[in-house]
């Protein structure tokens, strides 16, 4: 543990980076497998019904979930660097962020618990579930939000430190707690308002413990001492940290934006081709959660050897990184081939179970261009330099929302190609800005900054 620091900043790049990706790859699939419980559960126990709701929900859920990232997102960049110089501010960092979470769910909270009635009513898209919808947002954002942004903002500390591997102790348990508590609080009378309830049970329990191996081994990680007065409201920190993270899950919550608008119009179609479409991107987003933790390893690779003042390692290692994810893609497309035997542990309704294959027949195309910008965003990210590369992302995630909102014909189709144009996007538009020196002049700036700091 003491050495983690200095492996990331000393060993070759392939060693490194796959000592940080495979604990964050692995657990980041098992936490979509904690989603696919959740199906299954909801397809068992509730129906169409509950798939329905979870499916026309789900884009809302990841829009905030995401948007709520950006403290994490920002903390994580700050203690990583903060790592790299070995500055010890890490701890203080990681409460002030911790503090921001909660400030930032209670100011939604106020307005949109309120106002869950009337959200459930357009959520439920038309379709005879506003009943069950309304106690699904009642529990996420009463419940599941607060507690799982905490804890994400904690453990996105921990992995900026190099300890990755902390992330399988998290999911592992995330997902005992999903498999025990969601039946039995459905079972209990809560309905599909059992399952949100249950995710933040089991988050906040863990958010405790993270918290306390964080302060334990404080020393080893190199965060330093908790200064006075860091769990209060401290203004230039909150600044600082939504300035990094914010443009970053501005972009990435476009996606979730524009899902939220087609999966409101497949829901016209009818309500097995919302529950195929719901069960097809789960089904991607298990596949293509691997770029993410490639994005995120290579964002703290990135962010150590800059705050260590080793520029090179910097960009060699975002360029191993890019190849990497294109890699696994192609892989990933060649699996979804074998897309009905999975599908069938979700449904054995035939109508959504050929929704769901046709979907993911058309959705898995755009892979590659979820692992180009994924990666890109989280190196732009790590330098600093956001606010473009989030510009371009919104840009080409409307551009994908026109086409599929021009295209004729079923709206599953033109939902699923749409989606896969916005990434397409994305990739191209990133790279562009690459290939401007955008980085470049980002290392540069960063190196200017560091070499004023003594003389302040």
């Amino acid at each position: 543990m003491a050495d983690r620091r200095d492996f990331v900043l000393t060993a070759p790049l392939g060693r490194a980076i796959w000592s940080l990706v495979w604990p964050i790859a692995v657990s980041n699939q098992l936490s979509i497998l904690s989603l696919t419980i959740l199906l299954f559960w909801f397809g068992r126990l509730a129906g169409q019904t509950g798939l329905a709701v979870e499916s026309l929900f789900r884009p809302l859920g990841l829009l905030v979930g995401w948007l709520f990232g950006a403290t994490s997102v920002g903390a994580s960049v700050l203690v990583s660097r903060s790592v790299g110089a070995s500055d010890g501010r890490g701890l203080s960092i990681a409460a002030g962020a911790a503090t921001l979470a909660v400030a930032l769910w209670a100011a939604v909270a106020v307005v949109v618990l309120p106002l869950s009635p009337q959200l459930a009513g357009v959520l439920a898209g038309g379709l005879a579930i506003e009943r069950p919808m309304l106690g699904f947002v009642i529990g996420w954002f009463a419940v599941a939000l607060p507690a799982a942004t905490v804890v994400q903002v904690l453990l996105d500390i921990a992995s900026a430190t190099g300890w990755t591997r902390f992330n399988l102790v998290r999911v592992m348990v995330n997902l005992t707690c999903t498999a025990a508590l969601v039946p039995a609080a459905m079972e209990l009378g809560m309905g599909v308002a059992g399952g949100p309830v249950a995710q933040g049970l089991a988050a906040l329990g863990l958010s405790v413990v993270v918290w306390r191996a964080l302060v334990g081994r404080r020393g080893a990680l190199r965060l330093g001492e908790l200064g006075a007065g860091a769990w209060r409201i401290r203004w230039p920190l909150w600044r600082e940290v939504l300035g990094i993270g914010l443009p970053v899950q501005v972009g990435r919550v476009a996606m979730f934006a524009a899902q939220l608008i087609l999966v409101q119009r497949v829901a016209r179609d009818s309500r097995a081709h919302v529950a195929g479409y719901g069960v097809a991107t789960a089904l991607f987003l298990f596949g293509v959660t691997t770029t993410l933790a490639l994005a995120q390893a290579g964002g703290i690779l990135i962010g150590q050897s800059l705050g260590a003042g080793l520029v090179d390692r910097a960009r060699r290692g975002m360029r191993v990184t890019l190849v990497t994810g294109w890699a696994l893609m192609a892989v990933f497309v060649i699996a979804t081939v074998l897309d009905r035997p999975v599908i069938a542990l979700f449904t054995s309704d035939p109508a959504v179970a050929d929704a769901a294959a046709h979907a993911l027949s058309i959705l898995r195309w755009a892979a590659p261009g979820v692992a180009t910008w994924q990666i890109l965003l989280a190196a732009f990210a790590a330098h600093r330099a956001t606010v473009r590369a989030s510009l371009l992302i919104v840009a080409g995630e409307a551009v994908g929302l026109a086409v599929a909102l021009a295209l004729p014909g079923p709206r599953l189709d033109a939902a699923c190609i749409g989606f896969v144009a916005a990434n397409w996007l994305k990739a191209a538009a990133l790279l562009w800005l690459l290939a401007t020196g955008a980085i470049v002049r980002a290392q540069q700036k960063l190196a200017g900054a560091a070499a004023a700091a003594p003389a302040e």
